[in-house]
């Protein structure tokens, strides 16, 4: 059997013996091997990953834990969730009219680090031409919003991509 390069699969070559059984089976050894060797993340389970210390533990290193059925990444010290193009958590709702800065409350828990929060006036609303939103304070409890049309109620949205914390 011969070598091919770079995924060091085995395959029959002219000087071979052709002992089928064999030759499959090393073939099949091999391709699992290459496939295995070319995912970018590591399968185990989310006690294994938390328990990584040491070299088993580096900058970059992606792990998807096969009991949770999340996608791990550490960086910067910490594990963070990675759930690409999905928000980690959310909030929306609409915020009545007022003078001066009106505070909104999230659902408790909701949040591990400040989302990022845009608003509009709600459709429908008279003279909504020209008013602009002013979002301020931010954290993961609450924020203040005031429209610069105080009889106008506006609907808003918080959006948290990645959890901050190796929680979990």
């Amino acid at each position: 059997m011969a070598t091919t390069s770079p995924d060091n699969i085995w395959t029959p070559d002219a000087g071979d013996d052709y002992a089928l059984t064999t030759d499959l089976a090393a073939m099949a050894d091999t391709i699992q091997e290459a496939l295995s060797d070319s995912k970018n993340y590591v399968p185990e389970t989310n006690a294994l990953r938390l328990a990584r210390t040491g070299s088993d533990l580096f900058e970059g290193l992606v792990v998807w834990t096969t009991d949770t059925k999340i996608l791990w990444r550490y960086t910067s010290g910490a594990w963070v969730r990675s759930l690409p193009g999905q928000p980690f958590a959310q909030a929306a709702g609409i915020s009545p009219g007022g003078s001066g800065f009106i505070t909104v409350s999230f659902p408790a828990g909701r949040f591990t680090q400040p989302p990022i929060v845009t608003a509009q006036i709600a459709s429908g609303s008279g003279g909504a031409i020209g008013a602009t939103i002013l979002i301020n304070g931010v954290t993961t409890n609450d924020f203040q919003i005031r429209s610069s049309v105080a009889s106008l109620p506006m609907h808003w949205q918080a959006v948290q991509m990645t959890l901050s914390s190796a929680a979990g």
